[in-house]
């Protein structure tokens, strides 16, 4: 317990868990339009298709966050774009990008032999090695995100639920759904730092279908998912530091048996 505290106290692990609050914020209310959407493989692709950037940075000695936004908003930006001009299923289409994604990052690293940190870093996460200026970052999205949710809510609330009838009121969806894939992008890069690569889906999807489970109305998801976001953020921190184990697999983990959970407390409500 002691260890506990005195890692706690620890300036590293305080900017972590800032951060750590920060991403849980963006994910949750994020995660949410995801859920409403059924637009959980969009999420998983922009953060497959991720890696192309990061390898990118490596290549080129540049700061792979800085290339990792830009290459993740430039595809969220053109995905719609092409789903229109193909007429293909959105999902037709992400299936394809993610294994391309993925298949051109392998090409770019296998530029750079040796063994590559960074890359450790992006595919599973780094939440302790965040610094200032990063936390400043999130700060800064945290504030864009949350303003652009609340300011076109009924918009994009009409959007999930039809977009035909959204288009029919006049909501400009084309722009709106523009802007929401944009700022997916960078929710997603924000929350590699956390959980890396291979589990941000799980950050984004899993706290809102949690709470779909509990929920009765859509303002209750609104209160019920950042709560278990947060929770398995800070939980996570903690049980990682004290067990000294990887700490973005824990808060995966630990938000997956939050959910198994309450899928079981719930089929024992409906039988009983």
């Amino acid at each position: 317990m002691n260890e506990l505290l005195e890692i706690i106290n620890l300036p590293f692990f305080q900017r972590a868990a800032i951060g750590g609050l920060l991403v849980a914020v963006l994910t949750s209310f994020m995660g949410i339009q995801v859920v409403l959407r059924r637009a959980s493989f969009f999420g998983d692709a922009i953060a497959h298709a991720s890696l192309a950037g990061v390898a990118l940075g490596l290549l080129f000695s540049v700061n792979p966050l800085v290339t990792t936004v830009i290459f993740a908003v430039v595809v969220a930006y053109f995905l719609p774009i092409l789903q229109k001009s193909s007429h293909l299923p959105l999902d037709n289409i992400l299936g394809s990008l993610l294994p391309s994604a993925l298949a051109l990052g392998v090409l770019l690293l296998a530029f750079m032999p040796g063994y590559q940190p960074e890359l450790i870093s992006f595919l599973f996460g780094s939440i302790l090695t965040i610094g200032t200026v990063e936390l400043y970052w999130l700060v800064g999205l945290v504030i864009v995100v949350l303003c652009f949710l609340f300011l076109y809510r009924k918009q994009i609330l009409l959007i999930s639920i039809d977009k035909d009838l959204a288009k029919t009121t006049g909501v400009k969806v084309d722009r709106i759904d523009t802007i929401f894939h944009i700022l997916l992008a960078m929710t997603v890069v924000a929350a590699l730092q956390l959980v890396g690569i291979i589990l941000v889906n799980a950050l984004i999807v899993m706290p809102a279908t949690i709470a779909r489970v509990y929920a009765r109305s859509l303002r209750n998801m609104y209160i019920i998912t950042p709560i278990v976001s947060l929770f398995s953020v800070i939980a996570g921190l903690l049980i990682s530091a004290n067990y000294n184990l990887p700490t973005g697999p824990t808060i995966a983990v630990l938000a997956g048996l939050i959910l198994l959970l309450s899928i079981l407390i719930s089929k024992l409500r409906s039988t009983s």
